[in-house]
C-alpha cells in the first residue's frame, strides 16, 4: 500500500483515507486488490490493482468494469476517478478500452 501512496502523491493526489476493499464481502471471486480512498478534497477514487504472471488483455475489461458496477451499486454511489494500476504487461487494446471507459492508467510495470 505503502508504494501506491507514493504513486499517487507523485501524480499530486493526497490521500486522508485509502483502504483496501475485501472482495468476499462483495461476492467477487476474482484476484484483484481494490483500494477505495478519498483525497484531501473529498473526492473518492477507486483503484484496481493488476498484477499477474499473464498479461492483462482486453477481455478482463469486462471483468473490470463488472466489478466496478457490483461495488458502485452496493456502496451506492459512483466514484469520481477510476484507477487502474499495472505492475504488469498489458495489451495497448485493453488500455485503449479502459480509457474509452472512464478509467485512468497508471503504468508502474517498469
Amino acid at each position: 500500500m505503502k508504494n501506491i501512496v507514493e504513486i499517487f502523491q507523485n501524480r499530486g493526489v493526497v490521500f486522508k483515507e485509502l483502504k483496501r476493499l475485501d472482495l468476499k464481502k462483495f461476492g467477487i471471486k476474482k484476484r484483484y486488490e481494490i483500494f477505495e480512498g478519498v483525497d484531501i478534497k473529498n473526492r473518492y477514487y477507486l483503484i484496481f490493482v493488476v498484477d499477474r504472471k499473464s498479461r492483462f488483455v482486453s477481455k478482463n475489461v469486462d471483468d473490470l468494469l463488472q466489478i466496478y458496477q457490483k461495488i458502485s451499486s452496493i456502496k451506492d454511489y459512483n466514484y469520481k476517478f477510476l484507477y487502474t494500476l499495472f505492475l504488469t504487461n498489458f495489451c495497448s487494446k485493453a488500455k485503449d478500452l479502459l480509457i474509452k471507459k472512464g478509467f485512468k492508467i497508471v503504468d508502474a510495470s517498469l
